[in-house]
């Protein structure tokens, strides 16, 4: 049985913090996520991962910061740091361009992908860092 990925563009803002919130369900049911991972690597469309967003006990070539958050009433909030747009960050030299995404959730010993799609960055005259 193959189930759709469900597909979800954004439009982040250059230099803003933002957060990411949604609620993982499974037949309209929130899902207990208190013992899950999460991972959502951005990248160039069709190249190389640009940077990883993780929860907390997921550790990409030594990057342990925890920007997922995840919760027992099956609440991802996945944070946005300015850094990450902004001039000398991971995602700075593709403002304006279109990215890709990919969000995986492990828990129970099975790994899944729960959301794809793109991103644009939009440029800001105000780089405050």
């Amino acid at each position: 049985v193959t189930v759709a990925i469900p597909t979800h563009n954004f439009t982040w803002q250059q230099g803003e913090d933002a957060v990411i919130s949604m609620v993982y369900k499974v037949d309209s049911t929130p899902v207990d996520l208190s013992a899950a991972l999460l991972r959502m690597d951005v990248g160039s469309v069709g190249g190389e991962r640009l940077y990883t967003f993780n929860s907390e006990d997921v550790v990409v070539e030594g990057d342990t910061d925890d920007e997922a958050v995840l919760g027992a009433d099956g609440t991802i909030n996945i944070r946005i740091p300015r850094e990450v747009t902004l001039p000398g960050g991971a995602l700075a030299n593709s403002v304006g361009s279109v990215l890709e995404y990919d969000v995986f959730l492990r828990r129970g010993g099975k790994q899944s992908k729960i959301l794809k799609g793109q991103i644009v960055v939009e440029a800001s005259k105000t780089l405050w860092n």
